[in-house]
């Protein structure tokens, strides 16, 4: 078992698709790549696939976004398309993907994703190069046990559940409550490679939780993972994030996210 910080803008508690490196920057010139976002969920058959072009001057182009999906045959991937939007759609509830000085548009590629299997995401526009990620769709799961024992000032959290197929990492968390805008949540996540956990956790997981107490579990695929436990934001001496697109930014990842209700002793 292996515990790290998550990226607090990942608001993994919350459960949301909304997850993406805080204050990464992109190159400010003019470039022909582009910025691609998709966070994956198996549980449906939409996907938004959240796109903006590098240079912060550029409108969003008119975009084609494709989705195969992969078949192993003698040590290679053939890749069969499964899915293609044109129309931009909305982008409600995602808009965290991209920073406040960019504009962006949202296409939906839709189709039932099949667990353990690949999926390559491609992004074709006029007057840039031909964006493209893959990953592997995490598989279904469920939260079989939340403990927490409270012992004095301190609190164990025994937790298990089943193994989703190809997840690479799963994040665990105490859901909180949101905070105001712009506010520091102060949650508390960690990061366990194995389908149980036996910790302690610090009194801000206990502080202003959701009532009555829940356990998220989020599995995430490989890429998704190196997406939000690498790089560093700010205005100065960023590193971006691990990414997977090939001729841009961004990455294409699955996640699948499993509650239950905590029993307190």
């Amino acid at each position: 078992m292996r515990r790290r910080p998550v990226s607090l803008c990942a608001l993994v508690a919350a459960a949301t698709a909304s997850l993406s490196a805080c204050g990464v920057l992109y190159p400010e010139v003019e470039d022909d790549r582009l910025v691609v976002m998709v966070p994956l969920n198996p549980d449906w058959a939409e996907h938004r696939v959240v796109i903006w072009p590098v240079y912060e001057a550029a409108e969003p182009p008119q975009a084609t976004v494709n989705m195969y999906r992969g078949d192993a045959h003698s040590g290679s991937v053939s890749w069969t398309l499964v899915a293609t939007a044109t129309e931009p759609g909305e982008c409600n509830g995602y808009i965290s993907l991209r920073p406040s000085n960019h504009v962006s548009l949202c296409l939906d590629p839709g189709a039932p994703l099949d667990p353990g299997a690949a999926y390559m995401v491609e992004v074709m526009a006029e007057g840039y190069r031909t964006a493209r990620g893959h990953t592997l769709a995490v598989g279904d799961f469920d939260v079989e046990t939340a403990v927490l024992t409270r012992t004095g000032a301190s609190a164990r959290l025994d937790a298990s559940w089943t193994g989703s197929v190809a997840a690479h990492r799963y994040f665990v968390s105490l859901r909180k409550r949101r905070p105001p805008y712009n506010k520091d949540p102060k949650a508390w996540y960690a990061e366990v490679d194995d389908t149980s956990v036996t910790m302690m956790v610090p009194d801000s997981a206990l502080d202003n939780p959701v009532v009555p107490l829940i356990l998220d579990v989020a599995a995430v695929s490989k890429e998704h993972h190196a997406y939000l436990t690498s790089g560093t934001g700010g205005s100065r001496f960023s590193v971006p994030p691990v990414q997977n697109i090939e001729n841009g930014f961004g990455f294409v990842g699955s996640m699948r996210v499993r509650s239950l209700l905590v029993s307190t002793k």
